[in-house]
């Protein structure tokens, strides 16, 4: 109702004004259009500014200042919390070298996990390619093209979706061997891929995220094929090296999540704060 009046009168009056065509107006387009005016405005309208940073080492660890969060005067620290007279930073500075003391105020640790990240779309794949091999987004699809047509060594790959049909967990392990016996520098990787106690080899009972029906669209995500006669020696360098991007990508579905310890400190000296994330 709104784009559809809102459109139909802004049009009327601009026409009555000489205007020839439509304006459209909408709940999705407006609101989006008006972000982007904005953030120009912001852009046009940016004044950069010097800011002052003091970094401490305390034994093995080093942390960054937190300019006071008391202080008021503007002219100190900027609403963003940066130290912006340079003044100020050296007579914080001179004061924290008189002082030989420093006191750990705060320490926590927090375990955090991040799963494997989703299977491959051309998108991602095109991403992927040009961080790791500089590979631009036309050779990247040249490639997977050929790796799709001419080696039948994955499936489609003009796919716009990240995950698979929970019916293909049936084709796992045929994908997971053929891999495995296609290329040797993979194959560790999925060694004893039905033994769960061992945690550096894949897992098949591992369910990823990527499983899910409802997030599948025309095609699902690029994988690897279950070919046993693909051939790696045939490819091309670089048809190789997506190849195998492709496969450690489905391979790590079959990952348990990363673990690892979040540490954040803050330490006090001289009256001072510093913090630091290890």
């Amino acid at each position: 109702l709104v784009g559809m009046s809102a459109t139909r009168a802004l049009s009327l009056m601009a026409q009555k004004k000489g205007y020839r065509g439509v304006l459209s107006v909408g709940r999705v387009q407006t609101p989006t259009l008006a972000i982007v005016v904005n953030r120009d405005v912001e852009i046009e309208n940016f004044k950069p500014k010097d800011y002052y940073d003091i970094t401490g080492i305390f034994s093995n660890v080093v942390a960054q200042w937190i300019p006071a969060r008391n202080t008021d005067s503007d002219v100190v620290v900027d609403v963003e919390g940066r130290c912006i007279s340079e003044q100020y930073a050296k007579d914080i500075t001179e004061n924290i070298l008189n002082n030989n003391h420093a006191v750990v105020e705060n320490f926590t640790t927090q375990r955090k996990k991040v799963p494997p990240l989703l299977l491959h779309s051309i998108d991602t794949l095109q991403e992927q390619a040009n961080k790791k091999f500089g590979f631009s987004s036309k050779q990247t699809l040249d490639l997977a093209q050929s790796l799709y047509e001419k080696h039948k060594a994955v499936t489609y790959p003009r796919s716009d979706c990240q995950y698979l049909p929970i019916s293909q967990l049936s084709e796992v392990k045929d994908v997971m061997t053929a891999i495995s016996s296609i290329d040797g520098n993979l194959s560790e990787l999925i060694a004893n891929a039905t033994n769960a106690t061992n945690a550096a080899n894949a897992d098949l009972a591992v369910r990823s995220k990527v499983w899910n029906d409802k997030k599948l669209s025309a095609h699902h995500a690029i994988i690897p094929t279950d070919n046993m006669q693909v051939n790696v020696s045939e490819m091309t360098t670089d048809e190789s090296k997506l190849y195998d991007l492709i496969c450690r990508s489905y391979i790590a579905q079959f990952y348990p999540d990363y673990e690892y310890d979040k540490t954040s400190i803050e330490i006090n000296t001289a009256g001072e704060i510093f913090s630091a994330n290890i």
